[in-house]
């Protein structure tokens, strides 16, 4: 590093602003007395330690500041130093030819925190620049980073194309045109998956959340290539939130403004025990999903990873904390395969607990269990094959596969809302005359004996030609920090048809590792250390191919 070891004229000296940099005091082995000579008393020789270049740093994140200082008593304080941005092709503050930019004048440490971009003023900046540190009012007595370091990403304030709605496509577009769901709609506190079209040319997105417009006191932070982000956990007292989402086109941050309000906290996301992580350090997603019936006696239950667990407990009996049923340490697991479960309707209890820096905390969730002796289920088929197009109007035959330990009164079938007929003798059929073009949405309800009442899974038949598809790829559970090894769901949403689609295939860093040809089309895995990018294919039964998903990447560390 270039050094400049003249002596220096020292200016007046401002106060430090304690919103910009925060003082640390270092306190060195030894209170360190000597004084070079070629320095002014009370004045050390700086040398800069951090950023010395490569460093890519994002507007508004907090980073350390840090320099070294030769022959001065930093114990006490005597120092004082001014920390400048200089152009990317200059070597050091006085020849630059471009003003250099002030961040914090008369530090008296030799360390600090920087909130990334912003200058003594309360403006910020973004670019390319070196980081020099002078001995107060000089711009002789400096030292200069190595090599560039890059400050990039949104600033609140700049750059925007107006707010809106979320509405039509979800294909790619000049700005957002596509929000799901749709700004001004109101969404759960406990979780809430959110989805983007696609920016043409766009490098990186970006989704701020605050109380305010153009806020980020709630959430702030990259989702990378990713058009979708699932959050959980929003404040309870707010009842609006604003949404301003980013976007980066040759390396120029644009956005648009939304907003939602929130419902209030309902079940199903556990109870906290003490947890001084706030909405990040808890169990905040569970499958099955808490409040549900469980589907058999053996039951696979995964859930997300808490940053800085390194241990989970898993306890599961009739009332909260109790472990008859199940009681195991897994590790540093994400799931766990339990068997033995009531199967008489009961409530069951499950507490996952984490070990966080030696401290436990946890989460309790609450499931019925199955009843064998109330056991009732219906599936809903149709002779038509699957992906086969049909023209309206069309004649869709129904039929109602049911199994049930009581005596079944009657089956009714619909098309969406609109009650198409009943049967009440087996086997349990109907058939659906002069269906219109468009999408159709088949159901049917069986009631049994003891007036039990269940609804099959959708049907859906498309009636008229073959359209391509968008399918939007999902990744489960969706946190900022995987902890190998992850347990992962890849799933598609819902926003197509799947009585069109034959098979879907999955990849994974690029190679096919998992081809599902049944509904809900899902690729779990357990991951180990590393970086992962998925996709997905659709197909129909054909083997035409249908749509490619959207890619979803995620880092897996220890």
């Amino acid at each position: 590093m270039k050094k400049r070891l003249i002596t220096a004229l020292f200016v007046g000296i401002s106060a430090l602003p304690a919103v910009l940099f925060a003082q640390i005091r270092y306190v060195p082995p030894y209170p360190i007395f000597h004084q070079m000579s070629s320095v002014q008393s009370g004045t050390g020789y700086p040398i800069m330690l951090s950023p010395n270049g490569g460093e890519f740093w994002r507007i508004g994140e907090t980073r350390l500041l840090s320099w070294s200082a030769n022959g001065c008593n930093t114990f006490y304080g005597s120092c004082s130093y001014d920390l400048y941005l200089i152009s990317s092709g200059c070597y050091d503050v006085a020849n630059c030819g471009v003003n250099p930019i002030p961040l914090e004048r008369n530090i008296k440490t030799v360390a600090g925190n920087w909130k990334v971009g912003m200058t003594i003023d309360g403006s910020y900046v973004q670019g390319v620049y070196k980081m020099a540190v002078c001995a107060s009012g000089s711009y002789i007595l400096c030292d200069v980073s190595d090599g560039t370091f890059t400050v990039n990403g949104p600033v609140s304030g700049g750059g925007g194309t107006g707010g809106g709605g979320g509405g039509g496509g979800s294909g790619s577009s000049s700005t957002i045109t596509y929000l799901s769901p749709a700004s001004g709609s109101t969404i759960p506190v406990a979780e809430q998956l959110f989805t983007w079209n696609s920016v043409s040319g766009a490098s990186e997105y970006w989704v701020q959340f605050g109380t305010s417009q153009g806020g980020n006191d709630i959430y702030s932070n990259t989702t990378g290539s990713n058009t979708s982000i699932r959050l959980y956990r929003f404040p309870t007292n707010v009842s609006k939130m604003h949404l301003r989402l980013w976007y980066r086109v040759n390396n120029t941050w644009a956005y648009r403004d939304f907003f939602y309000y929130l419902s209030s906290l309902s079940g199903g996301t556990g109870n906290q025990g003490g947890n001084p992580w706030g909405t990040a350090g808890s169990i905040s997603y569970v499958y099955p999903t808490a409040g549900s019936t469980l589907p058999s006696s053996n039951v696979l239950f995964v859930w997300n990873s808490v940053p800085y667990a390194s241990s989970y407990r898993v306890q599961l009996g009739a009332s909260k904390g109790s472990g008859e049923t199940f009681d195991r340490n897994v590790g540093n697991a994400l799931f766990a395969n339990v068997s033995g479960l009531p199967t008489d309707g009961r409530t069951v209890y499950m507490r996952i607990s984490y070990l966080v820096f030696d401290n436990w905390y946890y989460n309790d969730f609450t499931y019925q269990a199955s009843n064998v002796q109330n056991a009732l289920s219906i599936i809903l088929r149709t002779t038509i094959s699957v992906g086969q197009p049909v023209t309206a109007p069309a004649t869709i035959p129904l039929e109602a596969n049911v199994v049930s330990n009581n005596a079944v009164s009657y089956v009714d079938f619909f098309d969406g809302d609109y009650h198409l007929g009943q049967d009440t003798t087996a086997p349990y059929s109907l058939t659906a005359a002069n269906v219109g073009a468009g999408t159709h949405i088949f159901t049917a309800v069986v009631t049994d004996s003891r007036s039990q009442r269940l609804t099959s899974a959708p049907l859906y038949v498309y009636v008229g030609a073959l359209n391509t598809l968008n399918p939007i790829l999902q990744i489960t559970p969706q946190t900022n920090f995987y902890r190998a090894p992850a347990m992962v769901v890849l799933s598609l949403n819902n926003n197509f048809d799947p009585n069109l689609v034959g098979k879907v295939i999955f990849y994974q860093n690029g190679a096919a590792v998992d081809e599902d040809r049944t509904y809900p089309y899902q690729y779990v895995n357990s991951l180990g250390a590393g970086n992962y990018n998925f996709a997905a294919n659709v197909y129909n039964a054909a083997g035409t191919l249908l749509g490619t998903s959207n890619q979803v990447s995620i880092t897996v560390a220890y």
